[in-house]
């Protein structure tokens, strides 16, 4: 069952925030580069076809595996232009996440939870 975490992100603002992944003993996973991955998306419902309006990735450094070396560690890392070009048309935009670790078929939901972008005044 994955960890229920809301996140609030000012738009067009560093974010970065570190989570430890442990097993089922508590002993934190070692986050091999290569034989694992993860990903998370952000939408505005979880309604079918919904389109990520965040989408954040090993692959696109959104998501940092093993971060500053200490074993077990996924850092979210989202950097301004992820969030810059989101439509935003009230003060806040509300929606869900969930974030998972990938090891070849295997997927494992670490977190979920609701998320606000907070809408940027200052261009």
């Amino acid at each position: 069952m994955a960890n229920k975490k809301d996140l609030e992100i000012d738009q067009g603002s560093n974010y970065v925030l570190h989570v430890l992944v442990k097993d089922s003993l508590g002993t934190p996973i070692d986050l091999i580069a290569g034989l694992y991955t993860s990903r998370l998306q952000m939408k505005a419902s979880l309604k079918d076809g919904e389109v990520a309006l965040l989408d954040l990735t090993t692959e696109n450094n959104g998501l940092i595996l093993h971060d500053e070396g200490v074993v077990g560690r996924i850092s979210i890392n989202i950097v301004p232009g992820d969030t810059e070009s989101i439509e935003i048309s009230t003060r806040t935009l509300q929606g869900v996440y969930d974030w998972e670790l990938v090891q070849g078929a295997k997927v494992l939901r670490i977190y979920e939870g609701d998320m606000t972008i907070i809408k940027n005044t200052t261009t």
